[in-house]
């Protein structure tokens, strides 16, 4: 008979009551960083480490549209205003603090 070992670790935290749910949860290549797509009233944003930035109008998802990180951690989506659509890209430089223990280095 085989037994199961289980063990978790956290990485982040979520604020389920805003996250868009589905395939905008997403972390990072190196396990340090969480992001995910989320709204508040009528607009879209993406929250990274726990921190949210700009404010669009909708955060694309037709078409499989997500929020990727590329190999050195950077994020890279598709975001609307208005009738624009702009490809956004967040470059994530140095320590970041985060309330999550245990979940980011230098």
């Amino acid at each position: 008979m085989s037994r199961r070992v289980v063990s978790e670790r956290l990485i982040g935290t979520i604020d389920f009551a805003a996250w868009m749910g589905g395939s905008f949860f997403q972390i990072s290549p190196d396990s340090q960083r969480v992001t995910y797509a989320a709204r508040v009233g009528a607009k879209q944003f993406v929250v990274v480490d726990g921190k949210k930035e700009k404010y669009y109008d909708a955060i694309v998802t037709t078409g499989g549209g997500r929020v990727l990180f590329d190999p050195e951690n950077n994020l890279r989506y598709l975001a609307g205003k208005g009738s624009a659509i702009y490809v956004v890209e967040e470059r994530i430089k140095g320590t970041e603090h985060c309330n999550c223990a245990g979940a980011f280095h230098a």
